[in-house]
């Protein structure tokens, strides 16, 4: 009751703040939908950060208020198209998610989770610290050759025993997720397929007559993201204590799973197999990765080995969450709101050092890509940002498509966050030690780099 009061003092409070701003903030600035729109991302934010009401709630409150607002004709009497932002629940980012959650299920309930964490532990000895090292490592190269959303839900599936074993309060448990999903979202970094803001910014040099071959990118891309990962791997058992105790690779809850009948087994290996490989091989094959994603979804429930019960027992909060996630950032691009943002940065590019301009547009692509799409905020920056400064696009380019991936401060920032919340042993708090670290860190170090080897 104490929280509900709290949330309804607050919220009218932002009502009171966004009825000023409406009424303050002249319409030759803002239109009608951008000051709609800022007011709706403002305390998004706000909420997202102090949880006064669940994340997943806030995700279907934008849904809710941009088809009211944007879509009602009420406020300018010319609606826009909203169907958009409904469809967010239909989007491929979304089909990735459930299939990558089906297929955890899978490997939990037959035990092959524990066989993957030994997998990606051994090599690196059973010390807490060197197991975090080894999964983080992990991560990050799997993330520059696949989804760094499947490769986020095949390690947290991996390190799910441990997780079971440690508790929700382990400090340990937070360490190894919030490792886990910061490598992930940093590991696309390293090659052009890694995350799609890289793609996006080959895509626009070539354009220009600029070409980037695959290997050329992983020269800047794959030594910054794996010296970020270890930074970072320094830096998180200061604030997350690990303890000495080695790390045992069995458990009860592992040994309970592995008398789980062959034939599970056997299903669910095979098509964590197939759907690997589909998946580190999209590149080639072309198959979309949210089309590989619906493999796991149609024969382990069509197998039974996720059953009725495990699939409502799926993280569809978390879904949620992204969806409405999905959403603001459309809307932030449908209406042009964030061009204002790139406008006050228009004079650092008549400064003669363009490192500031550099530092400022790959700080706001960082600031952007936490409330809105990774993906969304370089197809938006990128762009305007080459025809700004023509004279330096290979660079810029090159900076702008790595420093959006440092972006993690929310658990709707980045889809490995989502997945790491989506556990229900970590709180949206937990993600601000890795969010302002590779937001501080990570475009001063991909600035540094890339201007060291240009």
């Amino acid at each position: 009751m104490k929280n509900f009061k709290v949330a309804l003092i607050v919220g009218l409070l932002c009502l009171v703040v966004g009825l000023v701003i409406w009424q303050v903030v002249d319409s030759s600035v803002l239109t009608v939908y951008q000051k709609a729109v800022a007011i709706l991302v403002m305390a998004s934010i706000f909420l997202w950060v102090t949880e006064l009401i669940p994340p997943f709630a806030v995700s279907i409150l934008i849904i809710f208020y941009l088809v009211g607002t944007l879509g009602g004709g009420w406020l300018n009497g010319d609606p826009m198209p909203v169907m958009q932002y409904v469809n967010t629940w239909s989007s491929s980012i979304i089909m990735l998610f459930l299939g990558s959650f089906v297929l955890a299920s899978g490997l939990q309930r037959t035990g092959l989770d524990g066989t993957l964490f030994k997998a990606a532990t051994s090599l690196f000895g059973s010390q807490p610290k060197m197991v975090l090292l080894g999964l983080m490592v992990s991560t990050a190269i799997l993330s520059g050759f696949m989804s760094n959303t499947s490769t986020a839900a095949m390690m947290i599936a991996a390190v799910s025993p441990l997780l079971a074993k440690e508790g929700k309060d382990s400090s340990l448990s937070k360490a190894l997720l919030i490792g886990i999903a910061s490598s992930a979202s940093i590991g696309g970094m390293g090659t052009i397929i890694g995350s799609p803001p890289n793609a996006i910014a080959v895509g626009a040099l070539a354009d220009y007559g600029i070409n980037i071959d695959f290997f050329q990118w992983m020269k800047f891309g794959m030594p910054i993201s794996l010296l970020l990962v270890i930074i970072f791997w320094f830096v998180l058992p200061m604030f997350y204590p690990l303890g000495s105790e080695p790390i045992q690779l069995e458990s009860p809850v592992m040994e309970k799973r592995s008398r789980r009948g062959r034939v599970e087994q056997a299903i669910v290996f095979i098509t964590f197999g197939i759907t690997l490989i589909l998946w580190l091989t999209s590149s080639f094959h072309g198959i979309p990765v949210a089309m590989v994603a619906g493999i796991p979804i149609v024969i382990l429930t069509g197998s039974r080995v996720c059953g009725v019960k495990e699939f409502r027992e799926l993280p569809w909060d978390t879904l949620a969450l992204v969806a409405g996630g999905l959403a603001l950032g459309q809307a932030i691009v449908d209406t042009k709101l964030a061009d204002h943002l790139v406008a006050y940065l228009e004079p650092l590019a008549e400064l003669e050092n363009p490192i500031w301009m550099f530092l400022g547009l790959a700080y706001l692509g960082v600031f952007l890509s936490n409330f809105m799409s990774n993906t969304a905020t370089a197809a938006l920056l990128i762009p305007i940002a080459l025809a700004a400064m023509p004279e330096e696009m290979f660079a810029l380019g090159v900076i702008l498509g790595l420093a959006v991936s440092n972006a993690m401060l929310l658990p709707v920032s980045t889809p490995p966050n989502a997945i790491a919340y989506s556990t229900g042993k970590i709180q949206q708090k937990d993600f601000r030690l890795s969010g302002i670290f590779f937001m501080l860190v990570g475009p001063l170090l991909v600035l540094g780099w890339v201007m060291l080897i240009v």
